[in-house]
């Protein structure tokens, strides 16, 4: 999904469904479904007031299916970028913070694109084969793609916490399980196993999204699941028990930031920078970031303002924290040590 973001500057006088259109638009194209969501207002009215803004030249609609994009009109004296960044990442609420990076590398000279995948192992994929600049997935994931030698470099924290393993009330003593594949939730379902949380697994199914594994979850398929916000929120607002949450485990990471090898030092140095900055700013003001992230990836506002909760951002990578991290899931092979190397120094 791409996705182009711009700034506009607001009269006090619109009302305010424009006014709730326009703040998601600024920092970004949307789906008209997802600005439905975003704004919270009816279907109809959010319909009506965007055709009124169409006809004003306000914003340009292109027709998608059974969907709009909906964009602002662009500004003909911006700055034109000197080329683009490609960033992945999973459908998540963990990343809000790409709103202000998208605002950080234009004013460096790029623009950012971003693209959805359902998993990490979907983004490393494309990492790995030229797609992306730049990546974000599970750092277990990451760790899995460096050690088959595929040519990354683990960059920075994205985020902690998050992930959870949630089941029906009466879980069965060695449940059937679903997670995705060597991802966090695969490793929070480990460490929950090894912690005597949960039974050890009579079968485990991977799933290739969160909304697969919500199905599995409320279909009787698997009696317990490991995912992340905002989908074990809403399972736990359907009644199911939440065993056990990451942050409960100490420090940890959940996503980290990745490259390919090559990308040249002093340009992955200014954007190194610019990443912690609008990480900075995310955390310093998440309110503000919320409605635009949320029309990205097809969230609710309340929705993702609660997820958001579960989510704690680290601003360096320590070693020994995701050494212990691994240990505590058990994982031998490959060798723990390997992540001092695909960490970036």
């Amino acid at each position: 999904m791409f996705v182009t973001f711009k700034r506009l500057k607001l009269p006090p006088t619109m009302g305010d469904v424009e006014r709730s259109i326009l703040e998601v638009l600024s920092s970004g194209e949307a789906y008209q479904s997802n600005i439905v969501k975003a704004t919270g207002f009816s279907r109809s009215r959010v319909s009506e007031v965007m055709s009124r803004l169409e006809k004003e030249g306000i914003i340009g609609r292109v027709a998608e299916g059974r969907n709009k994009r909906v964009y602002l009109k662009s500004n003909p004296v911006s700055r034109r970028p000197k080329g683009s960044i490609r960033l992945g990442l999973i459908r998540s609420a963990e990343y809000p913070f790409v709103i202000p990076f998208k605002k950080a590398l234009r004013d460096m000279g790029f623009e950012l694109e971003i693209e959805v995948f359902p998993n990490g192992i979907d983004v490393m994929k494309a990492l790995s084969n030229g797609q992306l600049e730049l990546g974000i997935a599970p750092m277990i994931t990451q760790l899995y793609f460096f050690s088959a030698e595929f040519p990354i470099q683990i960059l920075a924290p994205a985020g902690a916490g998050g992930s959870s393993v949630l089941a029906l009330p009466s879980v069965a003593d060695h449940p059937i399980a679903a997670s995705t594949k060597l991802s966090t939730m695969e490793l929070l379902l480990r460490t929950s196993v090894n912690g005597g949380v949960i039974g050890e697994p009579s079968e485990m199914i991977y799933a290739r999204s969160a909304q697969e594994m919500l199905s599995m979850l409320r279909s009787g398929k698997v009696d317990a699941v490991s995912v992340w916000e905002p989908y074990a929120s809403l399972l736990e607002r359907d009644g199911y028990v939440r065993l056990s949450e990451y942050s409960d485990l100490g420090e940890h990471y959940c996503c980290t930031l990745a490259s390919p090898l090559g990308i040249e030092e002093s340009l992955l140095d200014g954007l190194l920078r610019r990443y912690r900055i609008a990480l900075s700013e995310f955390k310093g003001d998440p309110e503000r970031y919320i409605p635009p992230y949320a029309a990205l990836m097809g969230f609710g506002v309340n929705e993702l303002r609660d997820a958001i909760k579960h989510y704690t951002y680290p601003e360096e990578l320590d070693v020994a924290v995701a050494l212990r991290q691994v240990e505590q899931g058990g994982i031998r092979v490959p060798y723990p040590s390997l992540v001092r190397e695909a960490i970036r120094h």
